[in-house]
């Protein structure tokens, strides 16, 4: 099983700079993005997962061999590991990494850091 993860700097570059901005702008992530023509339209992200309030929220799972991005939103540092061992990731509080999972199935992951933090990744 093949898999990445590679922490970035540039979405606490944005958190940060999310938190400086007025709140009475909003924006939507949700809008489809239009390409001029003859561009493509870039694809949308499979799912993600994101770890807020010492939880995981995984949505509606994610398409195998399809990178996705675990979230930390939670101050405190989290792990997002499969107790089957096929996959482990390390977050600091605020930080982004990408995961590719090429096996479907259900995996049941935990915080190792956090013993009541448990759920299940859907890899479809």
């Amino acid at each position: 099983m093949r898999i990445s993860a590679r922490a970035t700097l540039i979405p606490l570059v944005l958190f940060g700079l999310a938190a400086c901005s007025d709140d009475s702008e909003s924006s939507s992530t949700d809008s489809p993005t239009t390409a001029a023509p003859g561009e493509s339209t870039p694809t949308a992200p499979s799912g993600g997962v994101t770890i807020a309030g010492f939880g995981f929220n995984t949505g509606d799972g994610v398409t195998a061999g399809e990178a996705f991005t675990i979230t930390n939103d939670d101050p405190a540092s989290h792990t997002f590991t499969d107790v089957g061992g096929a996959f482990s990731v390390s977050l600091s509080g605020g930080q982004e990494v990408t995961l590719t999972v090429d096996e479907p199935g259900t995996y049941e992951v935990v915080c190792q850091i956090h013993s009541s933090m448990s759920g299940t990744l859907t890899v479809n």
